[in-house]
């Protein structure tokens, strides 16, 4: 492996302990209670370097709810596999959606927070929009209709 192999791991290795620290903290705290400072000393890394992967708190939680609906999507993808008729699709999507508020219930809050909270109010139209396509873009892929 070559030095830019090596850095190119180290610094998705360091992206990977930050999101693993700021999902720990989000989702025992929430949004408003966890601070960059708390999500560095987690991390095990300097604050400044949270900045270097992250512009914002609010791009680090958005990072995580883009992980969230991604593995929605795949639970959705794999529910509707094999199944015929739009009723059957969207019976079987109801209960996946269900189920899934259950087993990954960090996830599901924090998307019913970004939906219904104060968040979308202090990120950028930038990120919103982002976010939005990603979830629009992935849910074409399971349309039952």
């Amino acid at each position: 492996m070559g030095i830019a192999e090596r850095r190119v791991k180290d610094k998705e290795r360091r992206r990977q302990a930050i999101l693993k620290a700021a999902k720990g903290l989000f989702f025992k705290q929430g949004f408003a209670a966890t601070t960059m400072t708390q999500i560095a000393a987690a991390a095990e890394l300097g604050k400044g370097t949270l900045y270097l992967y992250f512009q914002n708190k609010e791009e680090l939680y958005i990072s995580l709810l883009v992980e969230g609906m991604q593995l929605l999507n795949d639970i959705f993808e794999r529910t509707v596999a094999g199944l015929n008729g739009w009723e059957e699709k969207f019976t079987a999507l109801g209960w996946a959606y269900y189920q899934y508020s259950l087993d990954y219930s960090e996830f599901f809050q924090i998307s019913f927070q970004f939906q219904h909270g104060e968040l979308t109010a202090s990120i950028s139209d930038d990120l919103y929009d982002h976010c939005f396509k990603r979830g629009s873009r992935a849910s074409v892929r399971w349309q039952v209709f």
